[in-house]
């Protein structure tokens, strides 16, 4: 792997002043300056305007989820949801969709069959702010059932874990069923931030667990499928970073390379995706990002720096590093950490 290409060093010590608030306008305005690839309804097929739920939030047609055609009916194709690149340009590692109204619920259930998921992260309420954001799409109470369209979906269990609900559905449709695991972060508010980061990467954590080495795509939606999604496949393609061979992170890249020609969270907080800090959405991704940036990547970390401890979420699936001569490369800790040696 090539050794990636890094801006200007920041010094982890420097970090809370670089995100207080006086640098929010400025982060606001770099992240404003990353193209914009917003479709209009023209670009959309015939029909389709009564399946968004907002009007200026739709699917760029180049990565836009097609659904099996039904019959004649040239629209059923239709969904607002896209295919999202992952970690590693992984292809279609996510589908980032809207919150289901009622008239799109068969749809979305059609669309959580043909595309295999067998993981939902829901980062919305049903009302906020005495405002419908998304409509419910499965059963109410564990141990009923709901039809939708083809597609009957039981509710076998559901564990309140404190910031997040985790259902599990049964989901059948003719002679095969399947089982598909719902994560829903109740403690998510819309344009703000959960009060902890660690909250948000223990819910991380548990729905890598549970997607486990599954290549379908996880389902990840909000109300209009733009900020409070961008913000999880962000953190999460950026703790995967954080893991792999040079340890750095870059939020900004990451933004870009998923919108792509595709997702596009043009309405999303730019402090929810980008800033670490006082914020509270990144501060460990960020300080470890920052720690391991610039010469700090090539020398080992200063030994008056105390980085902020990440949390490994794939620790028991993360292959120790080796260097050329059989040694074990020791990852960067706290206090004694080695000299950093680039795999050659």
């Amino acid at each position: 792997m090539d050794r990636p290409q890094l801006d200007t060093p920041l010094d982890p010590r420097h970090l809370r002043e670089r995100v207080e608030d006086e640098y929010n306008e400025k982060l606001r305005t770099e992240y404003q300056g990353i193209m914009s690839y917003m479709p209009t309804l023209q670009d959309l097929p015939p029909g389709t305007k009564a399946k968004n739920r907002y009007v200026n939030v739709l699917p760029n047609e180049e990565t836009r989820v097609r659904l099996a055609q039904i019959g004649d009916d040239a629209t059923s194709t239709f969904i607002n949801a896209n295919y999202v690149r992952g970690f590693k340009g992984f292809p279609k590692r996510y589908i980032a969709t809207q919150g289901p109204l009622p008239d799109t619920m068969n749809d979305f259930w059609r669309m959580i069959w043909e595309e295999s998921i067998v993981c939902i992260v829901m980062t919305t309420g049903l009302i906020e702010g005495k405002r419908r954001k998304c409509d419910r799409y499965w059963p109410e109470h564990p141990q009923t059932q709901g039809q939708y369209g083809n597609v009957t979906v039981n509710v076998l269990d559901e564990v309140d874990s404190g910031p997040w609900v985790l259902s599990t559905f049964r989901v059948d449709n003719g002679s095969e069923t399947r089982t598909v695991k719902h994560f829903w972060y109740t403690g998510w508010p819309d344009h703000g931030v959960p009060e902890t980061a660690r909250d948000v990467i223990e819910f991380l954590r548990a729905v890598k667990e549970e997607t486990g080495t599954s290549k379908a795509p996880i389902l990840v939606h909000c109300s209009a499928g733009i900020g409070r999604t961008g913000t999880f496949m962000a953190i999460d393609i950026g703790m995967q970073e954080l893991q792999s061979e040079w340890r750095v992170t870059d939020i900004r890249g990451n933004v870009e390379n998923a919108q792509g020609p595709g997702w596009l969270c043009p309405d999303a907080d730019p402090i929810q995706i980008y800033s670490p800090g006082p914020r509270r959405v990144l501060p460990t991704v960020g300080a470890e990002a920052l720690h391991v940036r610039g010469k700090q990547a090539a020398t080992g970390c200063p030994a008056d720096v105390q980085p902020i401890p990440l949390p490994r979420l794939y620790s028991a699936r993360v292959a120790p590093r080796v260097h050329r001569f059989g040694r074990r490369r020791r990852p960067c800790r706290v206090s004694g950490c080695p000299p950093w040696r680039p795999r050659p």
